[in-house]
């Protein structure tokens, strides 16, 4: 099939991440400062609000085995939350955060985990997600605009009958650079209408796409490839936000990365799409520097789209409000 380039916008400039760390403090709950193996409820003095079930804990303690950063890490039991306001964020700048969770495993009580969330001033900006390991593991917000100077960040876990929780540590709050599109290119499926333009802001001013006629034996009708720049090989975060809608039935959107050190596009996202609007982020925080191109300083990402139900058939459209890549 030949390749149609759509044109888009010129690369007007990469620009350069602001990795100044914005006031959070006791981000990896080191204070105030436990026993050895200690662990304690409603902790005072720790710059966080806690709930009756929420604390902080040291070392191997009946929750866990030790922590990220330092000595000490927060646990979330059943239903609880855990909070503090960010302070010094720059009104319209776009900011991210990074934090380490893991299940309970201290050997008392149901050491297993319980789904976890974090809002911004009420917005989701980490979906939940139920991570049920023993082991630490990296994750990473959505970007989010700063809308003051301040905002509260709040970590919930959801309603459980049994002793279980979740540890969290080392949170780290950044702002991200939103890169610039090199280009973006339609490699299968037709224009509907629209034009590529259509995808630099959430507006409502939809590029739509479709696919052939008679691609309904198409494993993948519809298939964007798009390049981001940034300005370093070494990033530490990576997030692509997609707002996008079905016009009648049912889509699987998937978002694919290209991996430098495999050779190979990696899935890091797959999302089923309703004829309302649908803002899906993908975020990369355990290895993003696999995706960056170290010659050319960018970023390949690709958009797959496919009905979900049978018969396929062509009568569908696949509409894109807007696509963002962030990064740091």
């Amino acid at each position: 099939m030949k390749t149609r380039l759509l044109p888009i916008v010129a690369l007007i400039g990469i620009g350069v991440a602001h990795s100044q760390a914005q006031v959070l403090s006791n981000p990896s709950f080191e204070s105030p400062s436990l026993s050895t193996n200690g662990w304690t409820y409603e902790p005072l003095n720790a710059s966080w609000r806690f709930d009756p079930m929420a604390g902080i804990a040291n070392g191997d303690s009946p929750w866990g085995r030790g922590a990220v950063q330092g000595t000490q890490y927060g646990f979330l039991q059943r239903n609880s939350e855990l909070d503090q306001t960010i302070t010094s964020l720059s009104l319209g700048h776009n900011y991210a955060f990074t934090f380490w969770m893991m299940r309970r495993n201290g050997g008392f009580g149901a050491d297993n985990g319980v789904p976890l969330k974090a809002l911004l001033d009420g917005s989701i900006v980490f979906p939940q997600i139920f991570y049920d390991l023993p082991t630490w593991k990296i994750a990473g917000s959505h970007a989010f605009t700063a809308s003051s100077s301040s905002a509260l960040l709040k970590f919930v876990t959801l309603p459980d009958i049994e002793d279980r929780a979740e540890l969290i540590d080392d949170i780290k709050i950044f702002e991200v650079q939103r890169a610039p599109v090199a280009s973006m290119v339609l490699t299968s499926g037709i224009l509907a209408n629209g034009t590529s333009g259509d995808i630099l802001a959430s507006d409502d001013v939809y590029w739509s796409l479709k696919p052939e006629p008679g691609s309904d034996q198409v494993t993948t009708p519809i298939r964007v490839a798009g390049v981001f720049g940034i300005s370093t090989a070494s990033p530490r975060y990576l997030s692509v936000q997609i707002e996008s809608a079905a016009s009648t039935g049912v889509l699987r959107q998937v978002v694919k990365l290209y991996n430098f050190q495999t050779n190979i596009f990696d899935t890091v996202g797959n999302t089923v799409l309703l004829s309302s609007d649908n803002r899906t982020h993908v975020v990369v925080v355990s290895n993003p520097t696999s995706y960056v191109d170290p010659l050319a300083m960018s970023v390949r990402c690709q958009i797959q789209v496919d009905k979900t139900s049978f018969p396929r058939s062509n009568s569908w459209r696949y509409r894109i409000d807007e696509i963002a890549f962030f990064w740091n």
